[in-house]
């Protein structure tokens, strides 16, 4: 049996380095490129380094590969004359939301039960991200149901999230992603505060035969404001570093803290905010750890992060955006 430490979110970026630093991309469609009319290329990632002709002063040189394409690109490069633009492919993401509580959004929730909040959630943060959605399944019975609907996803797709109670079916699903393909499971918990669990897997591609390149599966927790969390420090940085060559920092805003608040002992901890404007300050008011998933995604419109850190009431902080 394998025995797994608590990783830090450093140490699970330098695990997804070592699996797919390397491989992914080397073939096939995912992590490959593809040539669009520009008008078609909007929120798409450059696979190309595109000068600016030296007549037209903009103040650099040009847009480098893993550039993200907005209006304000497509009209600086229909200014260029590029009428096409080289950019990566999308991968494909299948979601698999797990539990027996669980029920579609066109069904009235019985007792102990709720809509299935997170597959679109996760649609929404996947296509923020520039992802294409391969599918997504409602497994309300985790022990007969979950191992084919995997493979099946992972049949399909480059990457599979699951979403669920995981701290209680954990010994389940790292059985079924151990089962699929080595090495399997190389995560099993990650020090984030309040993300309660996080489990990491990576397989093979068996249908890849020319080269070493690996599919990925992330379960997380069904609560939303865990689900957003680990989909941030996790999801979205992968798909952007090893399938979009991302160069683009997450944007943040600069507000002054309401309250008081102070990271975990030995966890990155991650404080969710409601925004309200002062005058010409932006004021950032620590939730109600109390209130509900939903209610919480409600009410916060970004997060602050904290490392081994305390911010007292009136100081600085960034805010990331939901």
């Amino acid at each position: 049996m394998k025995l797994f430490k608590i990783d830090t979110i450093q140490e699970v970026k330098e695990k997804l380095d070592f699996y797919f630093g390397q491989a992914s991309g080397s073939c096939g469609e995912s992590g490959g490129t593809e040539e669009l009319p520009l008008f078609q290329a909007m929120n798409r990632y450059l696979a190309e380094e595109i000068a600016v002709e030296e007549n037209l002063s903009f103040g650099r040189k040009g847009y480098d590969k893993g550039h993200r394409i907005t209006a304000k690109e497509i009209g600086v490069l229909a200014a260029l004359g590029h009428s096409t633009v080289q950019v990566y492919i999308q991968p494909i993401i299948s979601i698999i939301t797990a539990g027996e509580e669980v029920v579609s959004i066109f069904e009235e929730p019985g007792p102990k039960q709720v809509r299935d909040i997170n597959s679109y959630l996760l649609m929404a943060l996947l296509e923020k991200t520039g992802a294409k959605v391969g599918g997504i399944s409602l497994v309300r019975n985790v022990h007969d149901e979950l191992k084919k609907t995997m493979k099946d996803a992972l049949d399909r797709s480059d990457m599979v999230i699951i979403c669920g109670k995981i701290t209680e079916d954990k010994k389940t699903i790292s059985s079924i992603i151990n089962s699929l393909g080595e090495p399997g499971v190389i995560t099993r918990a990650i020090a984030m505060e309040p993300v309660k669990e996080c489990i990491i897997g990576v397989m093979k591609d068996e249908h890849c035969c020319c080269c070493s390149r690996s599919k990925l599966a992330v379960g997380i927790s069904g609560n939303p404001m865990e689900a957003i969390l680990s989909y941030q420090t996790i999801i979205d940085y992968f798909i952007k570093k090893y399938y979009f060559k991302s160069v683009d920092a997450e944007k943040a805003i600069t507000a002054k803290i309401a309250k008081n608040i102070s990271s975990k002992k030995g966890k990155e901890t991650f404080c969710f905010i409601t925004l309200k404007q002062e005058g010409s300050d932006w004021i950032a008011e620590p939730i109600d750890t109390t209130l509900s998933g939903v209610e919480q995604l409600f009410t916060a419109d970004g997060y602050v992060n904290l490392r081994d850190t305390s911010i007292e009431t009136g100081e600085s902080v960034k805010v990331f955006q939901l």
